[in-house]
């Protein structure tokens, strides 16, 4: 390391004034060449996207706090059997999906559908229980892939 300090020291030295100040100048303009391309232009292009990425978050963030309003607006439980059939029904219509429903004592419902697929009976049996505020008492899925044959019985 010494030897190569001696040397660059001694180049130095042996450059005249004018010489000097053009290595100078040189060397100041790699330097905030470098500064440019490895910090400027990187964190500019990083603002750039973020930007962009921008209104598309706020977008979502709108749509999560209408979500939110819309759960807290919705009641978690409901005063009788016609409540409660009304909010089983309206799962049923939102997912398509036809049952024949029986009003069971202690505010408790039998639904029972055909013809499912699995992806629209496990949306179903969550939409019930989260969304709806529902507990599933008893279920019974039968049947092959696209034709199951859902049972169940769900309560407040």
């Amino acid at each position: 390391m010494k030897q190569l300090k001696q040397t660059v020291l001694a180049y130095w030295q042996a450059r005249n004034e004018r010489e000097q100040r053009m290595l100078t100048l040189c060397g100041v303009v790699v330097a905030l060449f470098v500064l440019y391309a490895g910090l400027w232009q990187p964190l500019s292009k990083a603002q750039a996207s973020q930007q962009q990425q921008l209104p598309r978050l706020q977008q979502s963030l709108i749509e999560l706090q209408q979500g939110i309003t819309a759960l807290k607006g919705q009641p978690a439980t409901g005063g009788n059997d016609g409540d409660l059939r009304t909010t089983v029904q309206a799962q049923l219509d939102r997912y398509g999906i036809k049952a024949d429903l029986q009003v069971l004592p202690q505010e408790r419902i039998k639904l029972q559908a055909g013809q499912l697929d699995t992806d629209k009976a496990l949306k179903l049996i969550a939409a019930l229980e989260r969304g709806a505020g529902l507990h599933l008492e008893e279920s019974h899925l039968s049947g092959n892939a696209g034709q199951l044959q859902l049972s169940m019985t769900v309560g407040r």
